[in-house]
């Protein structure tokens, strides 16, 4: 995950997610392949009988929809087109 704007915020929301036990829904930017992309995670916690928390969720790269508005994810916003 790449943080941008807010050093920290991507901890203190998975601080607050764990602490709450709450379901996670995040969207920011990260690496995969040495290549900068969008990506979206969500996750669900659940308590075992052992007291064990497992998070069932997902990550998905949302790159496409994010260039379709015109997002670039190696700036983290709006492209800038340069003739």
């Amino acid at each position: 995950m790449i943080p941008r704007g807010r050093p920290g915020g991507i901890q203190r929301a998975l601080a607050t997610t764990i602490r709450e036990h709450c379901a996670w829904d995040w969207e920011g930017r990260g690496l995969i392949g040495g290549r900068t992309v969008w990506m979206r995670s969500m996750s669900t916690p659940r308590s075992l009988p052992d007291g064990t928390t497992v998070w069932d969720g997902v990550i998905v790269d949302t790159t496409a929809n994010r260039q379709g508005r015109g997002e670039d994810p190696g700036t983290g916003g709006v492209a800038r087109y340069r003739q």
